[in-house]
C-alpha cells in the first residue's frame, strides 16, 4: 500500500528519488524537484566514457578515426574538468583505469614488440601520475595508438 506524504520531497525520498544530500546549490532540480542528469560535474566523466567507448570500438574493428576521436576526448576530459572546476576522484580513477586497460589492449593489437614495452610504459606512467605529473599531451595509450599505422 502506498502512503501519502505531506510533501513531494518526502515522497521522493521514500522511493529513492530524492537528490543527494550534498550542497543544494550544486544540484540542479527540474520542475518536479527531481535531480537533472547529467549535471555539469558529470560532463568530464561522460567524455571519459565516450573516449573509452570509441577506443574499444576501434579495437573491435571500427575505422581508425574512432581511436583518434577517443584520444581527442581523452585529452579534453581532464582539461574540461579543470577549467570548469568539476574534477573528481572518480573521474581521475576512471581516466587512469581506462588509459591503462586500453594501452594494454592496444599493445596486444600492435603485436609482440609493443607488448614487450608495456610493463615499462605502465610503470613510468604510474610514477608520473603519483608525482603529480601528466604529459602535456598524451599517455601510453596515445603513444601506442598513434604508433599503430607504423606496425
Amino acid at each position: 500500500m502506498l502512503h501519502h506524504h505531506a510533501n513531494s520531497r518526502e515522497r521522493r525520498a521514500s522511493v529513492g528519488l530524492a537528490p543527494p544530500t550534498s550542497d543544494p546549490a550544486t544540484v540542479d532540480l527540474d520542475e518536479a524537484g527531481l535531480r537533472v542528469w547529467p549535471q555539469k560535474k558529470d560532463h568530464p566523466n561522460l567524455m571519459t566514457l565516450a573516449s573509452i567507448g570509441c577506443h574499444v570500438g576501434w579495437l573491435l574493428g571500427a575505422p581508425f578515426g574512432f581511436a583518434l576521436l577517443g584520444l581527442l576526448l581523452d585529452e579534453l576530459d581532464g582539461r574540461y574538468a579543470r577549467a570548469t572546476g568539476t574534477e573528481s576522484a572518480l573521474g581521475a580513477q576512471l581516466d587512469w583505469t581506462g588509459d591503462v586497460a586500453l594501452a594494454g589492449a592496444t599493445a596486444v593489437r600492435l603485436g609482440p614488440a609493443a607488448v614487450l614495452t608495456l610493463p615499462v610504459g605502465i610503470v613510468v606512467q604510474a610514477v608520473m601520475r603519483d608525482a603529480g605529473q601528466k604529459p602535456s599531451v598524451g599517455s601510453l595509450r596515445a603513444a601506442y595508438t598513434l604508433a599503430w599505422p607504423f606496425f
